[in-house]
């Protein structure tokens, strides 16, 4: 039997290497949105931190958001995927390998209410 939507929840991390800055990490999250079929309900909020040390990227989906923590200096940043629908890891990180990004480290959870 199918549980209620939002009883469910899986989240994927990824480490992610390479260049980032506020237009590849939006590019990036589109493609990952598109591929795995979600939802985006709200404009993406933007929060950069002073100096250009960072930002947090954060795209609210109707299945739950996509945050990225995004370090240029660092080369690379981490995301989050939190859905109340499945996550499809082989596409996501196909997604991230197409856009020249390498994933460095990929965890994925799941919890129930």
């Amino acid at each position: 039997m199918e549980r209620e939507f939002g009883l469910d929840s899986q989240t994927l991390t990824i480490a992610i290497k390479g260049e980032v800055n506020v237009f590849r990490v939006r590019r990036l999250v589109n493609n990952i949105i598109d591929a795995i079929g979600m939802t985006p309900i709200f404009d993406a909020k933007i929060y950069e931190y002073p100096d250009d040390i960072g930002f947090i990227y954060i795209q609210p989906i109707w299945e739950s958001a996509i945050m990225f923590d995004g370090w240029p200096r660092h080369q690379g940043g981490f995301m989050w995927i939190c859905s109340c629908k499945a996550i499809d890891q082989n596409k996501v990180l196909d997604v991230v390998r197409n856009s020249d990004y390498a994933a460095v480290k990929c965890d994925f959870m799941e919890m129930a209410l």
